[in-house]
């Protein structure tokens, strides 16, 4: 990676061996800060590929949710996203259990 000190050092060089050129001049003193741009950018890159790869773990989800960081979904959601019967599959033995008529 190069720094930002490496930057100038190269656009010195260059406008030396290219005489008095103001345009090297100018992108020799924005070094610094495109550096930085660039430093921030790549910080940025890196939060949000972390964010997506959290994003696609259920358990992260899910501790998001309860924390209220991120949304909950409908219960029209959840019914489009597993469906009807997935659901009710889910569903009916639990309250099965808390009616306690629990199959034998």
């Amino acid at each position: 990676m190069i720094t930002v000190e490496d930057a100038k050092k190269l656009l010195d060089e260059a406008a030396s061996e290219h005489g008095d050129m103001r345009g090297v001049r100018k992108l020799r003193d924005a070094a610094p800060d495109l550096a930085r741009a660039l430093l921030d950018a790549r910080a940025k890159l890196a939060q949000a590929r972390a964010d997506t790869e959290a994003l696609s773990d259920p358990n992260a989800v899910h501790i998001n949710m309860l924390r209220g960081t991120i949304a909950k979904p409908t219960i029209e959601q959840i019914i489009h996203l597993y469906g009807v019967d997935a659901l009710c599959r889910a569903l009916v033995p639990p309250i099965v259990r808390e009616a306690g008529n629990e199959p034998a």
